[in-house]
């Protein structure tokens, strides 16, 4: 099979077709045809891999209107020393077989149960743009298995523009739609409420509000039932095990943290600076924030046991160390989304 990108002048006129077709700016159009081509051989590849995160949320499950540009991997299954190993291996195949470049690639470690890698790209665009790289962020992460999965389509807005131009040549340049797992919204959404409470205890609040924009389009497709109780409380127990989720600790009261970061607006600087301006629609903070207040209302995160006067005493510590720049930044990786 040739790879549509391997013919510079086609692929150049491709993007830009499509970029027209779809008003998206060819930047993006080109960014989304690497994305989805290394999602295609991923998931030839090993079965066990799970797509999730923000570009899921957008690719797959059209659920945000916001610019998201990185793939994150994860496991529907605990990973032998040797999967592990092989996961290495195959994107580093899949790098060479698209002509990608991973200049981080002895950074990463097959063992660990994290790595960022970066695929290079040569864009065939004349005009660049600091803000779009040519590069595509692959984070993969073991610390612990997603469920539960959907199996779905993945498609590109190349393969997409040419199903209704010229459907007779998706096939020639492995561009039709193609079935993987990914996590599934109400997972995506129990993670992403830890998320905001773990980056706030960490002290790392910066370009991390778009979590609160993904909640907002969230919580009215995924029902607030006593299923979904049941699964934040399964997702808290395996995040508690790890190291980089201190919101899953049994001393923390979700809902407490969370009306205090609403009330202390901790998010709101950088929701209107940082997140507001990838949003492919306006939505504003204090909008957003309300699907916030839901949550920690709705009794879904409520312990079963709560310290409320200890954990409202911890919280206002943090806040006054927070203002008074106290906190060091800790470079940590978190399970969010």
């Amino acid at each position: 099979m040739a790879y549509l990108h391997e013919n510079k002048e086609e692929f150049a006129n491709a993007v830009n077709l499509a970029s027209e077709y779809f008003r998206v700016l060819p930047i993006i159009v080109e960014k989304d045809y690497y994305v989805t081509m290394i999602l295609r051989e991923l998931s030839k590849r090993l079965g066990f891999v799970v797509f999730k995160g923000g570009t899921s949320l957008s690719k797959c499950h059209k659920a945000i209107k916001r610019f998201s540009e990185d793939i994150d991997i994860t496991i529907d299954s605990k990973l032998s020393q040797g999967q592990m190993k092989k996961l290495k291996e195959v994107i580093k195949e899949i790098s060479s077989i698209l002509g990608l470049s991973i200049p981080n690639i002895d950074e990463t470690r097959s063992r660990r149960s994290y790595n960022r890698y970066i695929l290079e790209y040569q864009s065939v665009l004349s005009d660049s743009d600091d803000a779009v790289q040519p590069a595509v962020l692959m984070e993969t992460s073991f610390a612990e298995v997603s469920f539960p999965t959907v199996v779905m389509p993945v498609r590109s807005y190349i393969g997409d523009m040419m199903m209704e131009e010229a459907p007779k040549e998706l096939k020639n340049f492995g561009l039709e739609p193609f079935e993987m797992k990914v996590q599934g919204l109400d997972r995506t959404l129990v993670d992403k409420v830890f998320a905001i409470c773990d980056y706030y205890m960490q002290d790392r609040v910066k370009k991390h509000s778009r979590h609160i924009y993904d909640i907002y389009k969230l919580i009215d497709l995924v029902p607030q039932t006593k299923e979904f109780k049941a699964l934040v409380e399964e997702v808290r127990n395996v995040r508690a095990m790890t190291n980089i989720c201190p919101s899953a600790q049994p001393e923390v009261n979700v809902p407490d943290m969370l009306n205090f970061l609403i009330r202390n607006e901790i998010y709101k600087d950088d929701y209107e600076n940082v997140t507001s301006r990838i949003l492919e629609e306006k939505v504003s903070y204090e909008v957003a924030i309300e699907a916030v207040k839901k949550i920690a209302m709705s009794g879904m995160f409520e312990r079963q046991s709560s310290e409320e006067e200890n954990n409202t005493r911890y919280l206002e510590k943090k806040l006054a160390d927070y203002k008074a720049g106290k906190l060091k930044v800790e470079e940590h990786e978190l399970i969010e989304e």
